[in-house]
């Protein structure tokens, strides 16, 4: 697999799988940090008499995001455990848990950025910087399909 970084080596607790669960956690950051910032603008943001986030076009999908960001959370703290604990069933969790944090952390930012309209690309709210950051960093240890791919072909 030459478009991720690095082998999935013999040692699932190896200091590649720690990187990558660092990564995992950077990303896991950088999308609540955008979700937080959406929900705070959409709670004060008013549109037809109501606030911008009781509206369910708006609520539903930063909804999604927060069901997305927690189960992503869990992989992560799951993967970091079997790796700092030294179980053999780590395997490819860590590799697991930075797919999943690269796939969430465009997602999430990109809801948010939908949510907050024009103004998340100002510097009032700043995530445009969540958005650049999530662009640039989801792929640093491979894109999440390739990851995935990796996961796929160690279970099998």
């Amino acid at each position: 697999a030459a478009d991720v970084a690095g082998a999935l080596d013999d040692s699932p607790t190896g200091p590649l799988a720690r990187a990558r669960l660092r990564q995992a956690g950077y990303l896991l950051g950088i999308a609540d940090g955008a979700h937080r910032i959406a929900v705070r603008r959409t709670g004060v943001r008013q549109q037809f008499g109501a606030r911008l986030r009781d509206l369910p076009a708006v609520a539903f999908p930063l909804a999604r995001a927060l069901v997305t960001l927690r189960a992503t959370r869990a992989a992560v703290y799951r993967g970091a455990w079997l790796a700092d604990s030294g179980h053999d069933e780590a395997g490819t969790a860590p590799v697991a848990a930075l797919a999943m944090a690269a796939e969430t952390a465009r997602d999430v930012v990109r809801v948010c950025m939908q949510s907050c309209g024009v103004r998340a690309m100002t510097p009032e709210l700043g995530l445009h910087r969540y958005f650049r950051l999530a662009t640039a960093e989801s792929g640093r240890y491979g894109e999440p399909a390739a990851l995935w791919r990796l996961v796929g072909a160690e279970r099998l």
